[in-house]
């Protein structure tokens, strides 16, 4: 039986909360034989709608109850963790890069005189100043302090290859950086995708009331303004009304959010928009995707790309500044299409890829060769071995310092 004691204590404070998606990652992680993760956590920020893990974690976790409040028209959290963390005997700490956790530069700072490791883990770059009403001047000091940050850094856990050279061009030290390839369970989904092959195409457009022969665009997803998806009911009412595809095209929107409602008003007198609602069984939204064409998001996209292309589905979308960093593994032409320009841009290109089976089929194949890179089983391992080379390097270092002075 394994001695729980031998193996070395990291915390893990991210996000503030466990999201679902994120469950699987942390329990593979909790099986690692040499360091034991301890994931602190309480619940997500008021509002916004994220799923998080509500029952038992498969997986060391520490609960709290986080302190959520506003500063300078800004939300900041406090989670009470430093009296655990400090006296746990933890011997590095894993933080969000994200400024409004409090404890968490409370941390940095105790972790940094300890010598003991500090790693981050985020994207590489900040999007605030598309996605909040952030002033130019303040976003350009919370950036500075983000960027100081970052290079205080005895590892950096980014998310993408892109974030990875931001971090680089920033002043972060290329050793100091790994990059993990952010991703969902893919093989999990991999494996749901390969049971549902003979799955009843007929019978789930039945049930979304959709034509028996139309093509279908997927939205998923949370329903907010960076999502855009206003322009998805403004491209089907355009591409029908003008017939410029060779078949009728419909969009199946599922998802719940604030602009639910706004966006039922505005595609009521839009033939073939459907929207579902939240719909949490995989198994359904999986032949959701077998029955479409493509998933469609016209705003901000992020771990919905790895989802389309675990069932082999193209991603469409649009080009600017709102896109999370798994944007990065939409190669357009390849496996879906980044469209830059106008919307006009958008409807034509978005057209032309309908009408074009042939199309259809090589982006298809090229997403579910996209989707073996971006295994969860890969993230995890470069993850703990990013992990390893921090605390050992510290310890590398603590030894020549003690034989430099004797």
């Amino acid at each position: 039986m394994e001695d729980q004691s031998l193996r070395r204590k990291v915390a893990i404070l991210s996000q503030g909360f466990i999201p679902l998606y994120r469950v699987k990652f942390f329990e593979l992680l909790s099986q690692m034989s040499d360091i034991q993760y301890v994931v602190f956590h309480g619940s997500s920020p008021r509002n916004s709608g994220h799923r998080e893990l509500t029952g038992t974690a498969p997986f060391p976790n520490y609960k709290v109850r986080n302190i959520e409040l506003s500063l300078l028209a800004r939300s900041v959290v406090y989670q009470p963790v430093l009296r655990e963390i400090l006296f746990g005997n933890y011997e590095a700490v894993i933080l969000g890069h994200e400024l409004k956790f409090i404890s968490n530069l409370v941390l940095l700072f105790v972790f940094k005189l300890a010598g003991k490791p500090v790693i981050w883990w985020g994207h590489g770059f900040d999007q605030e100043r598309e996605t909040t009403r952030t002033t130019p001047r303040l976003f350009r000091v919370i950036e500075k302090i983000k960027i100081w940050l970052a290079r205080s850094a005895d590892m950096y856990l980014v998310y993408t290859d892109g974030g990875a050279e931001k971090l680089s061009q920033a002043g972060v030290p290329r050793e100091n950086i790994a990059t993990v390839r952010n991703t969902i369970d893919v093989e999990g989904q991999i494996a749901l995708h390969e049971r549902l092959r003979e799955s009843s195409s007929a019978e789930t457009r039945k049930k979304a009331g959709l034509k028996p022969d139309s093509l279908v665009l997927l939205y998923i997803g949370r329903l907010y303004k960076e999502k855009r998806v206003e322009e998805l009911v403004g491209l089907v009412r355009q591409i029908n009304s003008a017939k410029l595809c060779r078949r009728f095209v419909e969009a199946v929107i599922i998802g719940g959010g604030p602009e639910l409602e706004s966006l039922k008003q505005l595609g009521n007198d839009v033939p073939g928009i459907h929207f579902l609602g939240e719909i949490y069984d995989q198994e359904i939204v999986a032949k959701y995707m077998r029955i479409s064409c493509a998933l469609i998001i016209p705003g901000g996209v992020g771990l919905a790309v790895n989802h389309a292309f675990c069932h082999g589905l193209p991603v469409i979308t649009r080009q600017h500044a709102l896109h999370g960093p798994e944007a990065e593994y939409i190669e357009s032409g390849k496996n879906g299409l980044v469209v830059g320009g106008g919307f006009d841009d958008f409807v034509r290109d978005t057209a032309y890829y309908l009408n074009s089976e042939s199309l259809q089929r090589e982006m298809s194949k090229a997403a579910l060769g996209t989707r073996e890179k971006l295994t969860l089983n890969h993230m995890v391992e470069t993850f703990h071995g990013a992990i390893q080379e921090a605390i050992n390097r510290k310890g590398r270092k603590e030894e020549g310092a003690i034989e430099n002075a004797s």
